[in-house]
């Protein structure tokens, strides 16, 4: 877990039975440092990256949706890993939305976007390598777990259908509704 604000951190206790005492989990890495900065730095390349930030067009977050930052995030990821970009879908426009998701879909040749849960419209917009495909029977399987069934019971998500609700797009229709934009980038944000 990368976390750049301490207070951040500090507010996850509160938040301790609804996050499972992830930070007291001994699987875990505390960073309190800068996320774009630590995966530059690092060696070490994972399974899954979920990148949680805030609002696109906020200065200081903004660099967190560039081509340059996916292009990032593709080199620390494992060939069969997947990237969890955490999108938040207001006050943005549609061009706006599609120049975002189309830097992110030049970096990835594989993508599909989710809503965040139901009741909201934030997306998931998922990345990888090579093709990621819903597995309803590896689905059920993980969800008969208790800590599973337990945590996703909490936001109405009760089965493997419920999930699959979810899904907003996947990845040719995506492209053809992204078309042809330009490039966020670190050199030229947009």
């Amino acid at each position: 877990v990368v976390e750049l604000e301490p207070a951040v951190v500090e507010a996850a206790r509160f938040f301790s039975e609804a996050n499972n005492n992830a930070l007291d989990d001994k699987r875990v890495s505390l960073h309190v440092t800068d996320g774009r900065s630590f995966l530059a730095l690092s060696d070490k390349r994972y399974d899954v990256i979920v990148s949680g930030v805030s609002d696109p067009w906020i200065t200081g977050v903004s660099n967190l949706f560039t081509y340059e930052y996916f292009r990032e995030l593709d080199a620390k990821l494992e060939d069969d890993g997947v990237v969890g970009l955490w999108f938040q879908n207001y006050r943005i426009t549609p061009k706006e939305l599609k120049i975002a998701l189309g830097s992110f879909a030049r970096v990835f040749p594989h993508v599909s976007i989710w809503f965040h849960y139901t009741d909201t419209l934030d997306l998931i917009v998922v990345g990888s390598k090579k093709p990621h495909r819903f597995d309803l029977e590896r689905l059920k399987t993980r969800l008969a777990l208790p800590s599973v069934r337990q945590g996703l019971e909490r936001i109405d998500m009760r089965d493997s259908y419920d999930v699959l609700d979810l899904f907003l797009i996947g990845d040719e229709d995506l492209r053809g509704y992204i078309g042809d934009q330009p490039v966020n980038s670190d050199e030229r944000p947009i």
